[in-house]
């Protein structure tokens, strides 16, 4: 567990909100489905923190496979629900909240770790530069690259990754620092996770932010030997030539040639 730059309280006074009346947990589960069919986001986020369990019970009609364990969770599990629509403009209110979203990618509870990855991903495609800013100062590349092997979570591990990457100078130069290039070696060679994603992830750190090739970035990754080991990997190798792949084919192709 990372050292945390913030108290989080075990519970948030729910006599906070002149709507709760009770403090069970099915009356409170039945408020939150209030706050996400009202679309009272900065509500939710103010129960994120909320720790007490929940009866999965109550929730089964949300058809979820791995449902909410906390409070806190569903209230994540229906940000991220909500984020996937654009005119929520949920992305505006995570900022202030990014920290304690990082640090649930640490968390033994896969669920938690889910939801909270769903919501981080969905909100930066829309994020501000400062929220960008404002994750980075968190590490988050640490947590991504621990779940990149995962068989659930790692495609979307990568596309985050990616997100946060793509024509970015900070974030690829704060990349390199925290020794990203040598984590993208290891899963070459180990070649045990999606090979569309994680070239999606490498061909975004080689893109500057006028949509050119970096030739710095690019450079960094061949002294480090990932060409060869590209070459060595050949789900990824594949991709190079399939006119269908999901990478900026034309990147991937300079890279090659360079060698």
């Amino acid at each position: 567990m990372p050292k945390l730059y913030f108290d989080i309280p075990k519970t948030i006074p729910i006599q906070s909100y002149q709507f709760f009346t009770s403090n069970s947990d099915t009356d409170l589960i039945v408020k939150i489905k209030f706050l996400r069919a009202n679309s009272k986001w900065s509500d939710l986020f103010k129960l994120i923190y909320h720790r007490d369990p929940i009866n999965i019970s109550d929730i089964k009609d949300q058809g979820w496979e791995r449902p909410p364990k906390t409070i806190g969770c569903l209230a994540i599990a229906y940000l991220a629900e909500g984020a996937l629509e654009e005119s929520n403009k949920i992305q505006y209110y995570i900022k202030g909240v990014i920290g304690a979203i990082v640090t649930n990618l640490y968390s033994p509870d896969e669920t938690l770790q889910e939801f909270s990855l769903k919501l981080l991903n969905r909100t930066l495609k829309n994020a501000t530069e400062s929220t960008i800013y404002e994750i980075l100062n968190f590490n988050v590349y640490k947590p991504l690259f621990a779940l990149f092997p995962s068989p659930i979570l790692g495609d979307l591990a990568m596309d985050t990754c990616k997100i946060i990457l793509y024509r970015r100078e900070k974030a690829q130069k704060v990349f390199f620092k925290f020794k990203g290039d040598g984590e993208l070696l290891k899963f070459l060679e180990l070649n045990t996770v999606n090979a569309t994603f994680l070239m999606s992830c490498i061909n975004a750190l080689i893109i500057d932010p006028n949509g050119k090739p970096n030739y710095g970035n690019l450079n960094k990754l061949i002294d480090a030997g990932i060409v060869e080991a590209i070459k060595n990997n050949k789900p990824i190798l594949n991709l190079c030539y399939n006119k269908k792949a999901e990478i900026d084919e034309l990147s991937f192709l300079m890279w090659l040639s360079l060698k």
